[in-house]
């Protein structure tokens, strides 16, 4: 049965009928479903099963506020990570310090993602897609999550660690120029692992899933 659905990742609650007025542009929608018998959940989120691979992650992350999720009932485990989602997670997980003015014309002021842009792109975690927009609701790469979180973790002067090899998987080559020290930095430290097939899936948009898994083992790396 349905259990909520998400219009462009903001739930509409549980309904059985959605209707798009006057599209002008690219939109998604996703319903979540739970069991009709009423099946174990994490953390009253109805789609985030008890005995799945990212449920111990989730926990990790609400518990330690560093994501929300989409809705009091839904986290959205399969929806793509957004590059403002990911600076707010690193944002909170630094103590959510004084940000300055974000130059970005695509940021606006005073949304939930203003200040954690300002810090990000001020400390070189991040940068624009050009000079003057950011992009914050583009979906994150995997690679580029592996060189956002080692610039972070460079700034914190954790980022020493052994670099993995990338040939070991079967498109380890097409890990792009810029990000491939990150992302062996990453898969060295068992931040980034294969996904099936033994493909690292640079290229492949990051869900909320796997960036709660990840970030749950970047803590772990940090806190040693």
């Amino acid at each position: 049965m349905i259990a909520d659905v998400l219009v462009d990742g903001v739930s509409v609650g549980a309904v059985s009928e959605y209707t798009f007025e006057k599209v002008g542009a690219k939109h998604t929608i996703e319903a979540l479903f739970k069991s009709a018998e009423g099946g174990e959940t994490e953390e009253g989120f109805t789609d985030v099963p008890s005995d799945v691979w990212y449920t111990e992650a989730v926990k990790y992350v609400t518990e330690q506020s560093l994501m929300n999720g989409t809705s009091e009932t839904a986290f959205s485990p399969m929806l793509s990570m957004s590059r403002s989602m990911l600076v707010t997670v690193l944002y909170r997980l630094e103590g959510e310090p004084e940000a300055g003015e974000c130059f970005f014309a695509d940021v606006a002021d005073g949304t939930w993602y203003t200040d954690a842009v300002a810090w990000a792109a001020a400390n070189g975690i991040v940068t624009g897609v050009s000079d003057t927009t950011f992009a914050p609701d583009a979906a994150i790469t995997r690679e580029s999550l592996a060189v956002i979180l080692y610039r972070y973790a460079a700034m914190n002067e954790q980022a020493q660690g052994e670099k993995g090899d990338l040939t070991v998987f079967t498109d380890g080559a097409s890990v792009s120029d810029w990000a491939a020290e990150a992302v062996a930095w990453a898969v060295g430290e068992g931040i980034l692992t294969g996904k099936s097939g033994n493909t690292l899936d640079p290229q492949g948009t990051a869900t909320r899933a796997e960036v709660a898994t990840i970030l749950m083992r970047f803590c772990s790396m940090t806190e040693k």
